[in-house]
């Protein structure tokens, strides 16, 4: 038997594609889909779209699954941030935020709970769609754009919003990035450099440019039903 002694998860929150912020559990038991076409807010599915995977610049794909939520939606004032510091932010980093202070209420903690604690804080991200469409538009960039695009953030900002004192850490493994911060997490909490830790991470596709490279490497395939019924056809 192992002495190591045991981690327990005392609070979650998510967004999910098809119920938003709660339900997942029961939408997945019955065996729903939340495929739906390109959403207009994200960009013109029209404009790019041409059979051919390979044609560069383009998106033969049809549509994914989507979180319902506005992504662009996000009370600044909440989280005494500015309204211009809040627009320069990615929307990862506010859905993360939002997230991380709805898994502390999850698990019975306060704000004067974890203020000054050494709480860590573990986050996944890959690199921002939000960047490359912000820095296109470069005349109308805010002087907040290096903090609001920066990875490292995606932790820091919390860390800094709950006034954290534990290690903060964003990670980048690709597809396990999320897995991988929550390794790290359990790692530093056995290893007592932190009492607990936050760890998430977050993913939007909001823009063409990443898809359309991944739908040309073949990695975005036309699926409509529930992604475990295909896993024997994806491996």
């Amino acid at each position: 038997m192992s002495d190591r002694p045991p981690l327990a998860v005392i609070g979650y929150a998510y967004r999910a594609p098809g119920v938003g912020r709660k339900g997942l559990w029961e939408f997945l038991e019955e065996g729903k889909s939340a495929w739906s076409r390109i959403p207009s807010d994200r960009f013109n599915q029209d404009a790019y779209h041409h059979p051919n995977a390979e044609k560069p610049g383009f998106i033969s794909s049809q549509g994914a699954h989507f979180l319902p939520d506005d992504i662009y939606a996000f009370d600044p004032s909440f989280f005494k941030i500015s309204a211009e510091e809040a627009g320069a932010m990615d929307p990862q980093h506010r859905t993360l935020l939002e997230c991380a202070f709805e898994a502390a209420e999850n698990a019975g903690l306060t704000l004067s709970d974890l203020r000054g604690s050494n709480a860590g804080v573990f986050t996944g991200a890959v690199e921002s769609e939000y960047g490359v469409a912000t820095m296109e538009d470069m005349p109308t960039a805010s002087k907040y754009m290096a903090l609001g695009l920066a990875q490292t953030m995606f932790a820091n900002r919390l860390s800094y919003s709950l006034g954290l004192t534990g290690p903060s850490v964003t990670l980048d493994a690709a597809c396990a990035s999320s897995s991988y911060a929550l390794h790290l997490a359990c790692q530093n909490v056995l290893a007592g450099e932190c009492s607990t830790a936050f760890v998430g991470g977050a993913k939007l596709l909001n823009g063409p440019t990443q898809w359309s490279g991944l739908d040309s490497m073949g990695c975005v395939r036309y699926i409509q039903t529930p992604i475990w019924q295909k896993m024997a056809i994806l491996g």
